[in-house]
Formats: structure tokens, sequence, C-alpha cells
């Protein structure tokens, strides 16, 4: 399995904030500008869009564009949760969400072990 997907809470539709240095700690999910349409599982209930990014295209969430995390270096870990970066708080994604309201994952609902990540992709 891979690593955790994480939203900036400030980047509500697809606002990009993370730029720059921050785009270097939190690597954009990114697709070429050329990829025409892409899919995703159908247990992924939310809305899957990008947005236009420089030469790509950034995958965004229920509006909100998605982000890996530096850090993380093994499966299963999470220790972007719950940084700051200005007004925004860096949170794990509800890939069941099906409203923008509801993507990012309540800190109560977060548990991971060596094994799982709940409330994530």
């Amino acid at each position: 399995m891979g690593h955790p997907l994480y939203i900036l809470t400030s980047e509500a539709g697809g606002k990009i904030k993370c730029v720059n240095a921050c785009a270097h700690v939190w690597p954009p999910v990114m697709l070429p500008i050329t990829m025409g349409s892409f899919s995703h599982s159908a247990a992924v209930k939310g809305s899957l869009a990008w947005v236009k990014r420089g030469k790509f295209r950034q995958v965004t969430f229920n509006g909100y564009p998605l982000y890996t995390f530096a850090g993380d270096t093994k499966p299963h870990e999470a220790t972007g949760l719950g940084l700051k970066l200005g007004t925004g708080t860096w949170v794990l994604v509800n890939a069941w969400a099906k409203t923008a309201a509801a993507t990012p994952v309540p800190a109560g609902k977060i548990r991971t072990t060596s094994s799982s990540t709940s409330g994530g992709w």
C-alpha cells in the first residue's frame, strides 16, 4: 500500500496556496497536462477532478488539491497530520466523503497502525 494523501484546509475550492518551497515538502499529486480522463475505484465516493498547475494538472478531491508529504517515508505513515501552513492545517483525505465539508478526516477519527491508516485512501 502507499502513502496517505493530504489536503490543506485553506485550499477549499482549489485555491492553491502551497507553492515554491512548500511544494517540495508537500509534493502535489500531479498528472501530465496531455493526459485525457482518469478514473478511480468505485469505493471512492467523492468527486475527482484537477486544476491546472503550470504544465501539469493537480488532482483534486471534492475541490481540495491533493498532496503527499515528504516526511512520510514508510507506507501508512501520516507524520504531516496537523501541521500548519498559514491559516490552513494539513489533514488526511476521507476517501469516502461525498462532499467538500466531509473531506477532511476529523482528528478524533484517525488511527494509525503499522498496517493501516483509517480514513485515508
